[in-house]
């Protein structure tokens, strides 16, 4: 009994939690666009941060978070997985909260509305348990 519990304290001991931070757009838009698909580990949280600066025109574009099984048909993560810009600079974020996904990749799909140019930038980040 004893040795079972070394080994289970040995094995939260060592659990060691980092973030993972990958850019799904980073560009200057001017029209609709599609992020570059990026595989994710499934089982662990992550959120999504857009920034925006010099946005012209009525800033109305949306930034989609859509996700998929095969990288090949997307659909939005929820009903809410969605940032829309307002205003020539600003930031929004999206969070999955601490809830395991069953998904294999993400994007972020930009929608421009009537918005002319923007430098948009959109952060993905997953939570890696790793154990030593």
């Amino acid at each position: 009994m004893k040795k079972l519990a070394f080994i289970l304290f040995f094995f939260v001991a060592f659990t060691i939690q980092s973030q993972q931070f990958t850019t799904l757009l980073n560009a200057v838009y001017t029209s609709n666009t599609n992020g570059t698909a990026l595989a994710i580990a499934s089982d662990n949280a992550w959120s999504v941060q857009l920034v925006w600066t010099s946005a012209t025109g009525t800033v109305n574009g949306v930034v989609y978070i859509e996700v998929s099984d095969d990288g090949a048909n997307w659909i939005a993560h929820s009903s809410t997985a969605n940032l829309t810009m307002s205003g020539a600079s600003g930031s929004g974020g999206y969070d999955t909260g601490n809830v395991s996904m069953s998904w294999r990749f993400v994007r972020a799909r930009y929608v421009k509305g009537t918005t002319t140019s923007a430098n948009i930038k959109v952060y993905f980040n997953q939570l890696i348990k790793k154990t030593n």
